[in-house]
């Protein structure tokens, strides 16, 4: 994603970031998510097709009018100056469209144009860049396909362990009832098996493993992914008093700012189950109705509020140019516009459907 928008010349920072909040929209629009088998238990007997019904045009909305306004968001790339900075420092190389756009930019400028106007001016001379210029060209390796199978097999396995939770392995609960693994620990372990597979089959030499350019971004997400989550969801089960007790009020008193209380509690916790099974059952007790609560279910999208996340951190670090940054202000970062824009047009629509479905 970062390569097709660096050599079209696009700010890399518009389709990242954008891409990033709109992931926590497909997890309350997916059957398989760990978030909708702890949402499905809590909304009985509202059903999944029901809810799908509210959380899937939602979600479509919601992407579309984020990837409309995240257009919009930032500086050209010829007109930022950390861009061109990283590009005099050699850590960054311009690509062929970016360097036609600055030839024709000076031309224009040259022949007495305003700055505006040879902006413009510019994006009509990248279209001459021959298409092949433009392509990102990745060598396949021997035995490439074989692993794509191997890991495509493994998601098939994720999705039918999500649909149908008679085939994961059940284990006695307190009241000695059988109850099925839930669906975070089904897919650490298909994803991390399906990655000694692929090693073993392929023969892949480990040391190789570690010089790959993504591996420390990866590392890093992973560390962020496991560390502040689990951190997180300790911090609030000692101190529930203190934010989930004044939350749950706040949606007992005022119902319409249960979204609120989601969302602030997602970026506490930066969990969409736990937010789940902590504010979801305050509102439902509170006497709303499922099909309101599920309008305002995707407000998990908060769980972007902070930089804590590993996919914030990936996209920080994938991002060579710079522009997909965080900031000394914790609640102020690249993810933060498109973040709010995802929600309130997600709860907006998802009102809608509410009316219609019952």
């Amino acid at each position: 994603m970062y390569e097709t928008a660096y050599r079209n010349g696009q700010r890399p920072e518009r389709s990242l970031a954008a891409s990033t909040v709109t992931s926590a929209l497909g997890i309350t629009a997916s059957p398989v998510s760990a978030a909708m088998a702890a949402y499905l238990v809590l909304a009985s007997p509202f059903s999944l097709v029901q809810i799908l019904a509210i959380t899937i045009p939602a979600a479509i909305v919601a992407c579309l009018a984020t990837s409309f306004v995240q257009q919009r968001i930032g500086k050209e790339l010829l007109d930022d100056p950390a861009f061109l900075k990283r590009v005099e420092e050699g850590k960054v190389e311009m690509p062929a469209v970016l360097i036609a756009q600055q030839e024709a930019r000076a031309q224009a400028v040259a022949g007495g144009a305003s700055r505006g106007k040879a902006a413009r001016q510019a994006k009509k001379a990248s279209a001459a860049v021959p298409s092949d210029a433009q392509k990102i060209l990745h060598e396949v390796p021997p035995g490439g396909a074989i692993s794509a199978w191997i890991f495509v097999v493994a998601i098939v396995a994720v999705v039918l362990m999500g649909l149908f939770s008679g085939l994961r392995p059940a284990f006695p609960n307190a009241d000695g009832e059988l109850v099925p693994i839930g669906m975070s620990p089904v897919i650490e372990m298909f994803m991390f098996t399906a990655a000694l597979v692929i090693i073993l089959v392929r023969k892949v030499p480990p040391a190789d493993i570690m010089k790959q350019p993504l591996l420390s971004s990866g590392i890093v997400a992973a560390i962020a992914l496991f560390g502040i989550a689990w951190m997180a969801d300790t911090f609030i089960s000692a101190n529930k008093t203190t934010i989930v007790d004044p939350l749950g009020g706040l949606v007992t008193a005022f119902p319409i700012l249960l979204a609120v209380a989601l969302f602030v509690m997602a970026g506490l916790t930066t969990s969409q189950s736990a937010t789940t099974n902590t504010i979801v059952p305050i509102a439902l007790s509170a006497g709303m109705p499922i099909a309101v609560v599920t309008a305002m279910w995707p407000s998990l999208v908060g769980v972007w509020l902070f930089p804590a996340n590993g996919s914030q951190i990936a996209a920080v670090e994938t991002d060579r140019t710079g522009t997909t940054r965080l900031s000394s202000l914790p609640i102020w970062h690249s993810f933060t516009i498109p973040m709010l824009v995802a929600w309130v047009s997600v709860v907006a629509v998802g009102l809608l459907m509410s009316l219609v479905v019952r």
